[in-house]
């Protein structure tokens, strides 16, 4: 069953009419691209209840799945495109640098024939002149070809990065911390996993508004960034970041992510440039070492990020398995 299937099986099990706006919440539901609607969702479902359309309502609200994520899957589609159109160019290069050879080739055949059917001294002096022309009129193009091909490799490189780069932060995305993942899971490596959610993030939101909300987000990245440079580090989605370590061993990557957790709350966050700092930020989270693959492994640690959040928030949980 593919994203889409689920995401109607969703909307058919809790019985909410494939409108727009439910089937996005059904659908970030369903990949899990938006943590804080699976966590509604899941909570308020715990006790076997099915969702209605007044909850489905209120979950789009609280967590603004609408505006945010209607917005990070545009941009996802525009670099998408963006690939797509450099990648063309590409191709195009390559074929003309292809039909500048096939030319030269023909030219060369044609001068060559012309000095077999009329081998004297003026035609080979007139086909040599021929041949060194378009020598020269070949590397041009081809120089200018070669060129045009290194450019658009280059832009190519720009959009990889750019697609793989949360635009917010600057740090990894989603999409490219699953590709380092599934590739370890394709080499067989070990590894640890840690999912970090800041505490009281919505709370940011609703009293201050999103522009220093994402002020905050990136002030979190810049402190999880330096503290755990020897990991990598990328935006989950909202308010959550991935922790990646090639050391297997969970209690490891429990100690480091706890002393980030202890810089953040030291750290400084203002409202403006002069004003005096706003309460410490801290986070909830959850630790596991490999399990069967990435998914099960991030599974696991999000499950303890959600015990440290009931138990009390600002708190690291390393999963005892």
């Amino acid at each position: 069953m593919n994203e889409g299937q689920a995401a109607l099986s969703f909307l058919k099990k809790n019985s909410l009419e494939p409108t727009p706006a439910n089937y996005r919440l059904a659908y970030h539901y369903v990949t899990e691209t938006n943590p804080a609607v699976v966590r509604a969702v899941d909570e308020f479902a715990a006790d076997g209840m099915r969702l209605t359309q007044e909850e489905a309502d209120r979950i789009a609200e609280s967590t603004g799945y609408r505006s945010r994520g209607d917005q990070a899957l545009e941009a996802s589609r525009h670099q998408e495109r963006e690939t797509a159109r450099v990648v063309a160019s590409i191709v195009e290069a390559a074929m003309a640098t292809s039909r500048i050879t096939q030319d030269f080739g023909r030219d060369l055949a044609q001068q060559g024939a012309a000095i077999r059917e009329n081998p004297t001294a003026d035609q080979l002096a007139e086909s040599l002149r021929t041949i060194l022309m378009r020598t020269d009129q070949a590397e041009r193009d081809l120089n200018a070809a070669s060129a045009d091909v290194a450019k658009l490799r280059e832009e190519l490189e720009l959009t990889k990065r750019k697609a793989e780069t949360d635009d917010l932060t600057g740090l990894s995305n989603r999409r490219a911390i699953r590709n380092v993942l599934d590739a370890l899971d394709s080499q067989g490596a070990d590894y640890s996993v840690a999912i970090i959610d800041i505490d009281h993030f919505k709370a940011i939101n609703d009293d201050y508004g999103h522009d220093v909300g994402d002020r905050a987000l990136r002030h979190v990245a810049r402190c999880l960034s330096e503290t755990l440079a020897n990991c990598d580090v990328a935006r989950w989605g909202g308010e959550e970041f991935l922790v990646l370590s090639q050391d297997p061993a969970a209690e490891a990557l429990g100690k480091i992510v706890d002393n980030a957790r202890l810089a953040l709350a030291k750290s400084q966050f203002t409202l403006r440039a002069n004003d005096p700092p706003m309460r410490a930020m801290t986070f909830s989270a959850g630790v596991s070492g490999k399990s069967d693959n990435a998914d099960s492994t991030i599974r696991i640690a999000d499950l303890r990020a959600y015990d440290a959040k009931r138990a009390g928030r600002n708190m690291v949980i390393v999963d005892a398995g």
